[in-house]
């Protein structure tokens, strides 16, 4: 997998965005749960000069600012446990997801259809297709909220005609160039976290990574007593699956044992009871499981310098 550099994401971004002649596509993403899942829809639209030429300026001018001072910006890897406001990127292989997959002879076939009242209740979110003469490709992501639409059944929804106030005929799309995230050069670059897990479904993924880490805790020499419950528990709750998909990449719960487990209650004054009889970490309360989940995760750390000790979510090994 390519090392990401900042500088040669950047760089290649705001090149591509000053050439002339770009072709511009943008693709709708409608999203309808189903007894098998939920099934994506594309729907295509094309962007006359004036609107892609805006599109354009807006995200370059970002692109721009961002690169003045590039070296100074702090990007960190995404994790699902990474509350940062830094600027964050992961690899495209990392994401299993159809929106990532489309290729050029698939968005070819993509048909336009009516953007009707019922289009924009199934509407997910867009991209933003931006491609040179040699085939080198910008996909900017949006997520949709209902901010985007104005609906003509809104009282206030009204147009100027022949120098009268009158009430709108159509649902009317506002193109909002505030993007979430995009893709270039084989990594995703991430401004808006919720919303890129929100549109790419990631608690989907959590919630598998979550069941998988957890099975193979429970394998372990520590365990967890009133399991199911614990289990269900976690799997019930966005931000402790989070932890848990957090959790599986690391792997130091691979390292626990009842030893250290007992050490680190008594260091770090952790709230969960312990069997030391039976080796179990005894969970009994809502409150215990976020501790639990700190020292799957090796979150519990001393400083060197000031011998403090410090619960730390984001940590970067040296």
């Amino acid at each position: 997998m390519a090392e990401f550099n900042q500088e040669t994401v950047f760089n290649g971004t705001e090149q591509l965005l000053s050439e002339e002649n770009l072709s511009a596509t943008l693709i709708f993403i409608t999203r309808e749960k189903s007894d098998e899942g939920n099934v994506y829809n594309f729907n295509k639209v094309l962007l006359n000069q004036d609107v892609q030429d805006n599109f354009r300026k807006s995200f370059l001018g970002k692109v721009k600012r961002i690169n003045k001072s590039i070296n100074k910006i702090n990007f960190e890897k995404y994790s699902p446990t990474n509350t940062s406001d830094c600027i964050k990127y992961i690899s495209d292989k990392e994401i299993d997801q159809k929106l990532l997959k489309l290729n050029k002879d698939e968005i070819a076939t993509i048909k336009s259809s009516e953007l009707n009242s019922e289009f924009f209740e199934n509407l997910w979110g867009y991209i933003v297709i931006f491609e040179n003469n040699n085939s080198t490709v910008l996909r900017i992501f949006k997520r949709y909220t209902p901010g985007n639409i104005l609906r003509k059944s809104l009282l206030n929804a009204l147009i100027i005609k022949h120098g009268t106030f009158t009430k709108l005929d159509r649902d009317i799309f506002k193109m909002d160039y505030k993007i979430h995230c995009f893709l270039f050069d084989g990594f995703l670059i991430i401004f808006a976290k919720r919303a890129f897990e929100e549109l790419f479904e990631l608690a989907d993924k959590f919630m598998k990574e979550s069941k998988e880490v957890l099975d193979e805790i429970n394998k372990g020499e520590v365990k967890v007593s009133n399991w199911e419950d614990f289990k269900e528990k976690c799997c019930d709750n966005i931000n402790m699956m989070r932890k848990l998909s957090n959790i599986k990449a690391n792997g130091y719960y691979k390292s626990i044992t009842f030893a250290k487990v007992k050490k680190m209650k008594k260091d770090y004054k952790l709230r969960f009871k312990i069997d030391e009889q039976t080796k179990i970490i005894i969970y009994d309360e809502y409150k215990d499981i976020w501790d639990i989940l700190a020292l799957f995760d090796d979150d519990l750390l001393k400083s060197e310098l000031t011998k403090k000790k410090y619960e730390v979510s984001s940590k970067k090994e040296r």
